[in-house]
């Protein structure tokens, strides 16, 4: 909620400090890295996601993946934004019975993988 109102200032504290207690707990690091993009602090974003990425799995990684990407375009750095999506394209692929959640971050994918081909 801090963070929708614009609030990042609060919105840092607390999740920095969930962050300390929870060292272990990707979502609040991901949470984190959306304040910090939204404040257009790409290299914190970033640095924060793959610290993220190192701890999550399933959908909690797809997410992280999805933010690493859009940090990245907003970096202009497409050629790695392409190599994220594309692992993450694989991963998604190689689940057996994909679920509608699977699907709806598939067409999240390859709608960024779209946006990298500009």
């Amino acid at each position: 909620c801090l963070e929708r109102k614009g609030d990042f200032s609060r919105a840092e504290k607390l999740l920095t400090e969930l962050i300390k207690d929870y060292p272990n707990e990707p979502t609040f690091l991901v949470r984190l890295a959306r304040a910090k993009r939204k404040q257009k602090k790409f290299p914190d974003s970033l640095a924060l996601l793959e610290r993220a990425e190192s701890l999550a799995f399933g959908f909690n990684w797809l997410s992280s993946q999805i933010l690493k990407t859009e940090v990245l375009l907003d970096m202009n750095r497409q050629p790695d934004a392409r190599r994220v999506l594309a692992r993450a394209i694989a991963e998604i692929d190689l689940e057996e019975g994909r679920d509608s959640t699977s699907q709806a971050y598939l067409a999240r994918l390859r709608a960024l993988q779209e946006r990298t081909a500009k």
